[in-house]
C-alpha cells in the first residue's frame, strides 16, 4: 500500500513496482466487517493469534506459526490497531491507471485476509501488470521465500 502511494505521489521516482499480497481498497463481506469490529473487544493476544493463524496458508508448520505469533504479540496494541485503521482507510483503486510503470503483483492463493480477487480487481487498472499467484497465504514471503525470490528475479531481469 505504501509502494502504491509512493508511485502515485512521486511517479518520477519509481521505475518498477512490486506488490506482494496488496490491494487497492479494503472490501469486506458483512461477516468479515462484524468480525473486525468484534476483534477490538477481545484480548489483544487473542486478536493477534487469531489473525496470524488465518494469515498462513494450509499446511504451514505449526511451530513456525506459533513463533510468529509470539513475535507479533510484542508489538504494542495501539500500533497494530492504528495500522488496521490505516488499511481500512486506504483506497487507490480508482487511481490505479495513473501508475504506468511495469508492476509485478504477487499474491498468495490462500490469502483470506486480502483475497486474490481483490488484487485482480486492482490489476485491471494497471497499464503494465504482471500477475503471479503462489501456493501460500497472506504471509507469502515467510511461506514461499524461494518462489517469491524466483518471481522477483525474473521480473527485475526484464529489459
Amino acid at each position: 500500500m505504501t509502494a502504491q502511494t509512493l508511485a502515485l505521489t512521486h511517479p518520477g521516482r519509481v521505475e518498477r513496482l512490486v506488490l506482494v499480497n496488496s490491494i487497492g481498497r479494503m472490501t469486506y463481506s458483512r461477516a468479515r466487517g462484524l468480525l473486525m469490529a468484534a476483534s477490538t473487544l477481545v484480548p489483544f493476544k487473542l486478536f493477534v493469534a487469531a489473525n496470524i493463524r488465518r494469515a498462513f496458508g494450509p499446511g504451514h508448520p505449526r511451530d513456525e506459526v506459533e513463533k510468529y505469533i509470539r513475535a507479533s504479540a510484542s508489538t504494542p496494541r495501539e500500533v497494530v490497531m492504528t495500522l488496521y485503521a490505516a488499511m481500512r482507510a486506504f483506497d487507490v483503486l480508482d487511481r490505479a491507471g495513473e501508475i504506468r510503470v511495469p508492476t509485478l503483483m504477487v499474491h498468495g492463493y490462500h490469502d483470506v485476509q486480502l483475497p486474490v480477487r481483490q488484487m485482480l480487481r486492482l490489476a485491471t487498472g494497471y497499464q503494465d501488470a504482471e500477475i503471479r499467484v503462489l501456493d501460500a497465504g497472506h504471509e507469502l514471503p515467510l511461506e514461499r521465500p524461494e518462489g517469491l525470490t524466483a518471481v522477483l528475479d525474473r521480473f527485475l531481469a526484464r529489459p
